[in-house]
């Protein structure tokens, strides 16, 4: 049985295996089929064209962050904001198919990995022309060890919550505990 400290590094290389031009130098790679890999990215334009992804690990929780950016007229095209989140939640199955088989490939074994709430979707416009996307993944991680605390996976609102409650509670405190001088 790996330790968490097998695990973490085991997708921390399986992410950094995902760079931009990696497909040159490891011919193995698994397609993660994102918009910046197609074409010849001296030949071609890239604009419009340049996505990526990241991860975060908190405990036995992964967060994976994706980013791209589009012109409004593709969203429209596509159907409107809601076809589109489907397609940034295809693209995000897919970054977690690449990073379960990647792994397997690294360290041998099976990265199980189960989806925790939704794919929370940031669309933001950047100009008249163009947005940007950001889309944010919850997954827990199979394979920790029991004997280690469990992480908790906080929504967006639930997270803005209690940073409002505490910054509440903060403020009262210190108006509670502020005497003037002069009394």
């Amino acid at each position: 049985m790996a330790t968490t400290y097998e695990i973490v590094q085991g997708i921390q290389q399986a992410v950094a295996n995902a760079y931009d031009g990696a497909e040159n130098l490891i011919p193995d790679v698994t397609k993660l089929d994102l918009k910046r890999s197609k074409g010849d990215p001296i030949l071609d334009s890239r604009q419009g064209e340049m996505d990526g992804f990241g991860i975060k690990i908190n405990k036995n929780v992964l967060m994976i962050t994706y980013h791209t950016e589009c012109t409004v007229r593709y969203i429209h095209r596509m159907g409107g904001v809601e076809k589109y989140q489907n397609e940034t939640e295809q693209q995000m199955a897919n970054i977690v198919k690449y990073l379960k088989g990647e792994y397997k490939r690294l360290v041998g074994s099976n990265l199980r990995l189960t989806q925790v709430g939704e794919v929370d979707t940031l669309i933001q416009p950047v100009s008249k022309l163009r947005t940007s996307v950001q889309a944010y993944g919850f997954y827990r991680i199979g394979g920790i060890p029991a004997g280690e605390e469990q992480g908790q996976v906080k929504t967006t609102p639930e997270r803005m919550k209690s940073l409002y409650t505490s910054l509440k509670e903060e403020k009262i405190e210190k108006t509670l505990k502020f005497k003037p001088f002069w009394r």
